[in-house]
């Protein structure tokens, strides 16, 4: 990789030139240029490299002291105590000649120490760099080290040669021939003058004699522009030139002059080229140059040398492709292209055979993985007018590469395993590609998730990471490949078609994933460990997408929701199931998700007025109860239980409220007459549910007794604030009993919400049984209070339906208000409900309670004389008057004010 940056300088400068008809002097001046601008670039790479080696010899600095000193403060720690007497009188007897005086090494032997171990490390350590690596090492050593003189004037000697030529040819001192021949001549003798040095000075002498090349490179291109020779003669005399060099080369170990004289011989040809487009020509010119790459890596190890040759070769012939390649020319042109890829496919093991015995098996992997690559791309072109060509090239380059893995680890060579892993992965990335053009993209998918989940499968056991990356890599194209077919026809099949095949194939592809990573979690890297959760969450995602997906396609609209909710409940049982059965804990906790599933499409159902029942919904929804409760009895060892009681909870509110509206859409809607009766079992339903909880404990130890915060407890209060909060809006109803005649408390809505309220006071009179414990943030007389003031609503709402139905009031809020009748009644009802407080109180001794039946007296005495006084003249205001009067009496004399020492007792 030497001259990399100097030839492509001669490349553009040369192509520069031709715009001024001087190519000579371009090709010159871009050669300094290319080394000048590659020294620059790379000053930054150079700095970094030397902080790095002053650091490593700071370690072994470090390293070294701590081992020399370490047996003298073993041997100070052990010494025995001579005691500390005085010795200052027996200095004298003291032989100072047996005491040797170590000498302190100087600062330069201490750094010359250090550099050796340093390099030393270094040497041993040492990895071959990157083919960009070794470029920038070559231009900063080649400005850096070694004889820099000498260098810089081959570089100026050569200019000069061009300006001496460009000069003569200017003004016509000498004959072309004359000029040209001599430089030439003084090229051969620098050659010669190098090759007698290169025992006494080597460096110098590959210098003179890469020099020497380069001009006669020069001089023979001159000659071929200049017409002085032949473009045939001068591409041989080229062709001499470059073997001449490589002989050179090999004879002296010189990789950069093998480098220098392979880069003039594929620049030859253009250099040289009589644009006649004869690429059978070209491409066998490079497939003896090649041969002669191939030749030389069969004895050394030059990585710049292949490299260069890979890169020249493919450049090249991909620029004739573009500018020249048509179908008719196939035939002349695959056997170069499969010839040239089996040229680097062998350098690449020649390569891996050749290292020194602690770096064998180390692979070219610009080379491994570049060839196939570059190869795939320009056999995709040359093929892309056949039919499955590209499938069959992919195929070919897999099974290559495969039995190219098998060979290699059947010899079971030293060192080769790193190679053997490579070639076994190019080969199944290879078939892996084969398999999209063949198959549309949705049995892509399916194969190489397939695939990836094998391949992960043998990365986890093996612990290779490649391997690993790879097969999630390839479940992340399996995606890309299965959305790519958005749009096309889906299959007309129900389940069996590629739609759902190729999602369900993904699906179990990631779920197989993470299932392996979870049992095999503490022998894969740090951040693999929770890899499980995602993969867990990507396989569920694609298996409900499928299952949905295809209810959508296949399923009228109006039985989507009933279907898509029987799925995603066997689902999660499925789930559930495996999970226990494969201990995979975390696949347990999906099925958290059942609930929020049920209450979604529970809401959708009502919001769209559809019955859960129809349209096959009994099946759906029974299959969904019995599922769940499935999934909470096994979930009691893995779930919290403080999860669990609000699992179970949320349970029974969706199983109340499906119920309700069953119930209340199918009576209403289907029994004729009863039309007006909906809202009546909307709080008739939950409350006969509260009685049936509360009236199973007993029976049913699972789920109620087990959990009874969630059903006799704290999990009860949302139904019954629902049922306070229900009774108060039923009240504002007219309560038409149609087709039954209207009867005071026993008509249907009375007896709904007596039985609401039943049910609230039922749930409350249990909180003192050992089975329902008190919720922790509720109190007891509140929750009373707030049921009396319902029964008092309600009360109130029962004398306006009398007033309603009997006296033939409009039951609207301001009429009734309106009404005398009612607001006699009324305030006879509050008079009554004081005297049952208050005479419970005094008989209980609950001093509250009579001063809230006192309150509502007060409240009575107001109205009277607030509204019932205005129209005091009437029989109904007379009769509030009166009977209010009476009962106030009765009330002083029945229901005095408790003693407070009584109360106190009584509490």
């Amino acid at each position: 990789m030497k001259t990399i940056f100097g030839i492509i300088g001669i490349v553009i400068g040369a192509w520069i030139g031709e715009w001024e008809n001087d190519p000579l002097s371009g090709a010159a001046i871009g050669f300094f240029i290319g080394l000048l601008a590659g020294a620059l670039i790379n000053t930054k790479n150079r700095l970094l490299d030397l902080e790095k080696r002053l650091k490593q010899f700071q370690e072994t600095l470090v390293d070294s002291a701590s081992v020399t000193t370490s047996p003298a403060k073993k041997s100070s720690t052990t010494a025995p105590d001579f005691g500390t007497g005085d010795i200052s009188e027996d200095t004298s007897e003291i032989d100072t000649t047996a005491t040797t005086e170590i000498p302190k090494p100087s600062a330069a032997q201490i750094a010359s120490k250090a550099t050796d171990v340093g390099w030393q490390s270094a040497a041993d350590a040492h990895i071959p760099d990157q083919p960009e690596n070794r470029m920038i090492q070559f231009i900063k050593r080649f400005f850096t080290t070694g004889n820099v003189v000498v260098k810089v004037g081959v570089i100026l000697l050569i200019f000069g040669a061009s300006f001496l030529i460009r000069y003569a040819a200017e003004r016509e001192m000498l004959p072309v021939e004359l000029r040209l021949a001599a430089i030439a001549a003084g090229a051969i003798v620098m050659l010669i003058l190098g090759w007698r040095l290169r025992f006494k000075n080597a460096n110098y002498a590959l210098v003179l004699q890469g020099g020497a090349v380069g001009i006669l490179y020069l001089t023979v291109f001159a000659s071929a522009k200049l017409n002085v020779l032949p473009l045939t003669l001068a591409f041989f005399i080229m062709l001499g030139l470059v073997i001449f060099s490589c002989l050179l080369a090999i004879l002296q170990d010189s990789r950069s002059l093998a480098m220098f004289a392979t880069a003039g011989g594929f620049l030859a040809p253009i250099l040289v080229s009589t644009d006649s487009g004869n690429h059978v020509a070209l491409f066998s010119y490079y497939a003896f140059l090649n041969a002669g790459i191939f030749g030389i890596a069969w004895y050394k190890s030059w990585r710049g040398l292949n490299w260069l040759g890979f890169l020249f070769t493919f450049i090249i012939g991909s620029l004739w492709g573009i500018e020249y390649y048509s179908p008719e020319k196939f035939a002349t042109t695959e056997p170069f292209l499969i010839l040239f890829f089996v040229f680097y496919v062998a350098i690449a093991i020649l390569f891996a055979h050749q290292q020194p015995p602690r770096l064998k098996g180390v692979v070219d992997g610009s080379l491994v993985f570049g060839t196939p690559l570059v190869g795939f791309v320009l056999q995709s072109a040359l093929v892309q007018d056949f039919a499955f060509g590209q499938a069959y090239s992919a195929l070919g380059m897999g099974a290559i590469y495969t039995v190219l893995a098998a060979a290699l680890w059947q010899r079971q060579v030293d060192g080769m395993r790193m190679l053997t892993e490579s070639f076994l992965a190019l080969g199944v990335i290879f078939l892996s590609l084969a398999i999209p053009f063949v198959l549309d993209g949705r049995w892509t998918a399916a194969a190489w998730a397939l695939e990836g989940a094998g391949i992960t499968w043998v990365g986890i056991r093996q612990q290779r990471l490649l391997a690993r990356v790879f097969g999630l890599l390839l479940q992340i194209g399996a995606s890309l490949a299965f959305f790519s077919t958005i749009g096309h026809p889906h299959g007309n099949l129900p389940v069996l078609n590629s739609d759902y095949v190729g999602s369900v194939l993904i699906a179990i592809a990631g779920l197989f994933i993470g299932l392996n990573y979870y049992r095999h979690r503490e022998a894969v890297k740090e951040p693999e460990k929770d890899l499980h959760y995602l993969l867990l969450a990507w396989g569920l995602l694609w298996w409900f997408g499928a299952g949905l997906m295809e209810i959508d396609y296949h399923l009228l609209a109006h039985y989507e929701l009933n279907a898509s909710l029987f799925f995603i409940a066997l689902s999660f049982l499925l789930a559930t199931v495996l999970a226990r059965r494969l201990g995979w804990t975390a696949a347990e906790f999906p099925a958290l998700f059942l609930l929020p599933v049920m209450i979604i499409i529970g809401l959708i159902q009502y919001y769209y007025g559809v019955n859960p029942f129809a349209d096959l919904g009994f099946i759906a929804w029974i299959a969904a109860f019995v599922i769940q409760y499935r999934i909470l009895h096994r979930a009691a060892g893995s779930w919290r239980h403080s999860l669990l009681e609000k699992w179970h909870a949320g349970t029974l509110y969706i199983l109340i409220f499906i119920l309700t509206w069953i119930v209340a859409h199918g009576i209403s809607r289907h029994v004729t007459g009863l039309q007006n009766w909906d809202h009546i079992f909307w709080g008739l339903v939950p409350a006969i549910m509260v009685f049936a909880v509360m009236n199973l404990k007993s029976r049913l130890r699972w789920p109620i007794t087990e959990f009874a915060p969630a059903y006799l407890g704290t999990g009860l209060l949302p139904v019954i604030i629902y049922l306070g909060i229900w009774t108060l809006v039923v009240c504002t109803r007219s309560g038409d009993p149609s087709p039954l005649p209207y009867y005071p408390v026993i008509n249907p809505q009375d007896v709904a919400q007596l039985f609401a309220l039943l049910a609230a006071i039922e749930w409350v009179a249990n909180w003192k049984k050992e089975v329902i414990p008190e919720p922790a943030f509720v109190q007891r007389l509140p929750v009373i209070a707030a049921i009396g003031m319902v029964f008092f609503v309600w009360l109130n709402s029962l004398v306006a339906h009398g007033v309603h139905f009997y006296a033939g009031v409009p039951y609207r809020a301001w009429q009734i208000f309106n009404s005398d009748l009612f607001q006699t009644v009324i305030s006879i009802v509050w008079t009554l409900t004081a005297f049952l407080l208050m005479g419970l109180a005094n008989r209980l001794g609950y001093r509250k309670v009579w001063f809230t039946g006192g309150a509502l007296l007060g409240a009575v005495v107001l109205k009277l004389f607030i509204i019932d006084l205005d129209d005091s003249g009437t029989v109904t205001r007379i009769i509030s008057f009166m009977s209010v009067g009476i009962l106030m009496l009765l009330i002083g004399y029945f229901s005095p004010l408790p003693p407070r020492s009584e109360t106190r007792a009584a509490e």
